[in-house]
């Protein structure tokens, strides 16, 4: 196995992948959470007409593609 400086690169390369991934989900999860708090606050003050409020699939769609980027499931379906 190849080693730099006396550390194996596979298993560090792993850890960082891991740790990438771990933030991208939490990123996501934060980014699905606020855009949810904030849509509920403009339904309550008004703000959305009705074809607004059913046509959310472009926050889903946005916060999907971040999981799977971080998850690399871009070739399934």
């Amino acid at each position: 196995m190849k080693c730099v400086s006396g550390i194996e690169v596979l298993p560090l390369m792993a850890v960082a992948h891991r740790v990438y991934r771990w933030w991208m989900l939490r990123e996501a999860r934060r980014t699905w959470q606020e855009r949810g708090d904030f849509r509920k606050y403009a339904i309550s003050q008004g703000w959305l007409t009705d074809w607004q409020r059913q046509h959310f699939g472009w926050d889903y769609y946005g916060i999907r593609y971040l999981v799977r980027k971080a998850t690399g499931a871009f070739n399934e379906i």
